[in-house]
């Protein structure tokens, strides 16, 4: 059943017309941006956010903890305790525990007991950097203990791939494609825009997303402020999205795996992506920004916007993380409520009967999810008191986590999801989260 929702009619004439006029200005979006490589930004997770300037790579700011110094080249890695410095070259190794002393030349590794020989003749053979004997040489032997991997980087930062940015009709769709370089194959991650924006709006995800080895297609939907299509329309193109996908277009090189495919969206582009997932059996997990139910202003027919939830979510089966905001969830602008209370991402979780979490960015309005959360259609919903930067950072930061634990198995991301790094994010009361049904 369709729920009454709030109507421009409701307006007074001076305040329509005036709305009306503003919207027809951005009637083919709102981003300012004119390009698909805008500067993407993210932040650290002490709120400070840092933009290394390049348009085509995400610098996160900092490290992990904010305690140790990388050298911001990619020569070096930092170990991100704060413990120990990297020397920047990649040269040499430290063990971050500052204990030993490393030469910086390669030829010795700093065994963390005491001095490193600096040779090459495979002679120290202290104590190891994991406190269990062993030879801990630097020479070519063999005879070297092989250390574990570093742990990944915090999924707000950027991934280690660089990209290709494509412009494609897709099932006929204008969509802005990032292409992974190399062979893959990739999974795949469709991202759908909000009502009267673009993919221009959303540059830094699709970027984020293509660095981290995941295909991005970015959709832009036809139609503008007076006429656009139905929920059903956008929910059918989709579809017909993913059918394009499933037949390994020639553009995507055969590097994309269609069989490991999440859906993304925010707002209206979240809730189509909800939609499509009560009837499809393809996406494998729905990740939504901020979605809202409710249909045009003044309602429509339910077959033409059926309302999600509570109606449709128990159809959705695969698991679904919902991120979103209070502050415009009720009117205080120039129009309705952006996200309406009882339509918006807590009326989803409330009414999912699959694996469901739900994370509340305190402070965050509708818009601040956007690379461009001033643009003009965004002055219709106020202004939270976040900051934007870290906003869209900690967005990422969940869609990494979720799609590499999804779509590649991966179980780092639990740390995010329901450990130790969600914990921290909760108590610098960036976030509050919730999840429930085994999630």
């Amino acid at each position: 059943m369709l729920r009454a929702r709030s109507s421009l009619s409701s307006l007074p004439f001076f305040a329509a017309v005036t709305l009306v006029a503003l919207m027809l200005l951005v009637s083919a979006g709102c981003g300012f941006s004119a390009g698909t490589n805008t500067t993407a930004d993210a932040a650290d997770r002490s709120g400070e956010p840092a933009d290394d300037g390049d348009s085509e790579q995400l610098d996160d700011g900092s490290d992990s903890t904010g305690a140790g110094s990388d050298d911001g080249t990619g020569a070096g890695t930092d170990d991100g305790t704060g413990a120990g410095t990297d020397n920047g070259t990649g040269a040499g190794t430290d063990d971050g525990t500052g204990a030993g002393t490393d030469d910086g030349t390669g030829a010795g590794t700093d065994d963390a007991s005491g001095s490193d020989d600096g040779g090459a003749d495979g002679t120290d053979e202290d104590t190891d950097d994991d406190g269990n004997a062993a030879d801990d040489d630097a020479s070519s032997d063999g005879d070297d203990t092989v250390q574990p991997p570093a742990p990944p980087a915090d999924p707000a930062g950027p991934g280690s791939l660089s990209f290709t940015v494509l412009n494609e009709s897709a099932a006929g769709l204008d969509t802005t494609i990032y292409l992974p370089d190399g062979s893959g194959p990739y999974p795949v991650v469709v991202l759908s825009h909000g009502f009267q924006l673009s993919p221009v709006d959303y540059v830094s995800y699709g970027e984020h997303l293509a660095s981290w080895g995941y295909v991005a297609l970015l959709p832009r939907f036809p139609g503008n402020f007076l006429s656009s299509p139905t929920h059903t329309e956008l929910k059918e193109s989709l579809a017909a999205l993913l059918d394009w996908l499933d037949e390994g277009p020639a553009v995507l090189g055969g590097v994309a795996d269609p069989t490991a495919l999440a859906l993304a969206g925010h707002s209206m582009g979240g809730k189509v992506s909800l939609l499509l997932a009560t009837e499809d059996s393809r996406p494998d997990a729905v990740f939504a920004i901020d979605p809202v139910d409710s249909g045009p202003p003044g309602g429509g027919n339910p077959a033409d916007y059926p309302s999600v939830a509570p109606e449709l979510m128990s159809d959705i089966t695969v698991p679904v993380v919902l991120v979103g905001e209070t502050v415009n969830s009720v009117s205080g602008g120039l129009g309705p409520a952006c996200a309406p209370d009882g339509e918006n991402f807590q009326a989803y979780y409330s009414a999912a009967t699959g694996p469901t979490m739900e994370v509340d960015v305190l402070g965050a309005s509708h818009m601040s999810f956007l690379d461009n959360p001033f643009c003009l259609a965004c002055l219709f919903c106020p202004s939270g008191s976040d900051d934007p930067m870290v906003t869209k950072s900690v967005t990422r930061e969940f869609l990494t986590a979720f799609i590499e634990s999804e779509l590649r198995g991966e179980s780092w991301p639990e740390a995010w999801l329901s450990g130790t790094e969600l914990s921290a994010l909760e108590a610098n009361g960036l976030i509050v989260a919730q999840s429930k049904n085994g999630f």
